[in-house]
């Protein structure tokens, strides 16, 4: 519709704190300007400035000794 209602929120100064995204943005900013001052200070042409996804888990192997069976709980009808 285009009727717009007003909400509250009922809630104590106490339990609000500030979000820290932006913190953690303006510390990858800086970290990231840090490395191209560095690159361009060495003479180097382009340095890799981006974000990097983390990659896949190591490989490891699984102990056949700790493997637990487990039976499943019989159904009852209950009336």
């Amino acid at each position: 519709g285009n009727r717009y209602i007003a909400k509250r929120f009922h809630l104590r100064i106490e339990h609000v704190r500030p979000s820290k995204c932006q913190q953690e943005f303006k510390a990858v900013v800086k970290a990231r300007d840090a490395k191209r001052r560095e690159a361009k200070a060495a003479g180097q042409k382009a340095v890799d400035i981006k974000r990097q996804p983390k990659g896949p888990a190591e490989a490891h192997t699984v102990s056949a000794a700790d493997v637990q069976f487990l039976q499943p709980i019989p159904y009852e009808f209950m009336v």
